[in-house]
């Protein structure tokens, strides 16, 4: 575990023991190491606590989705963006994905962007849904305006 710039150790900063249930229900049965959840779709509340008496304070609430396929496994391309001086985003349109799987799978995550306002290499983040679980990271060019482009605007 991470928290600016300091590893946490467990045991030493939080408790070793992590509970993991099927419902966001502090009464709902923890689940042991020995059960296994095979169901994609499945939510696994996880819950940390930090350790009494030490240097932090307070519990740590998330949440894991069991996905049968991994969304990092598949390959997507990006057809290069033209620089407008504002930050350019993606559609669903401009990710070309090699054997899409049917239905929607993914979705972009507007909150991941960066480096997409200038020329350069820009990245964002798309994460699996339904049968698809995990992120995968995205990069696509931002190139410069063509000359055509200044030449008609030119007396605009």
């Amino acid at each position: 575990m991470k928290t600016f710039r300091k590893i946490l150790k467990a045991g030493t900063d939080y408790e070793k023991v992590v509970e993991c249930r099927l419902a966001d229900d502090a009464n709902a049965d923890v689940l042991k190491d020995t059960d296994k959840v095979e169901s994609a779709g499945t939510t696994v509340y996880v819950t940390v606590k930090a350790k009494t008496n030490g240097k932090y304070n307070g519990t740590l609430k998330g949440t894991y989705r069991i996905g049968k396929y991994d969304i990092s496994k598949l390959n997507v391309s990006v057809d290069p963006k033209t620089y407008t001086g504002r930050a350019v985003t993606l559609t669903d349109a401009d990710l070309k994905w090699k054997n899409r799987p049917a239905g929607d799978f993914y979705r972009i995550d507007n909150s991941s962007y960066r480096k997409n306002v200038n020329k350069g290499k820009a990245t964002v983040d798309v994460i699996g849904q339904g049968d698809y679980c995990g992120r995968k990271t995205i990069s696509y060019t931002i190139g410069a305006k063509g000359v055509l482009w200044w030449f008609n605007n030119l007396f605009n």
